[in-house]
């Protein structure tokens, strides 16, 4: 068995800040996503740390979580990796969204932009691991 790669992880939690950063750009899906929910981009507080390091530790969290998955399994590969990662997202991440928004009465095209991030940080982070492997823990 191996240990966990601490420096993937680490990358891994920068990648998915930057996507997240990208994905809710005004590029990609911010502006649908505020007008979604009936708001305006200044709606949105950048100042207010909170979210931010919500996200950071989330994505640490994650990680790590899909890591010792991953270890349990010995799926250690890039394809299995990501096919964990995106069956965690269906099967966890997604649910969790829509039955929390649907409590919150958040508009579906909300949660389909926020899913859709989901997923693919999900993929991205399984195939990543099972790629960046560590050594194996010496008996």
């Amino acid at each position: 068995m191996r240990k966990s790669n601490h420096l993937a992880i680490l990358a891994l939690v920068i990648f998915q800040q930057v996507l997240g950063f990208v994905w809710y750009s005004r590029y990609l899906f911010g502006n649908a996503w505020i007008q979604a929910q009936n708001k305006k981009p200044e709606d949105i507080n950048p100042h207010d740390p909170t979210p931010f390091i919500a996200s950071i530790i989330g994505s640490i969290l994650f990680c790590y979580g899909l890591d010792w998955i991953m270890r349990k399994m010995n799926w250690n590969h890039p394809a299995r990796g990501a096919i964990l990662g995106g069956l965690v997202a269906v099967a966890f991440i997604i649910p969790s969204l829509w039955t929390h928004y649907e409590f919150m009465e958040i508009p579906y095209p909300v949660l389909a932009i926020d899913a859709a991030m989901g997923l693919i940080a999900a993929i991205v982070t399984g195939f990543v691991l099972g790629i960046w492997k560590s050594k194996p823990v010496q008996p």
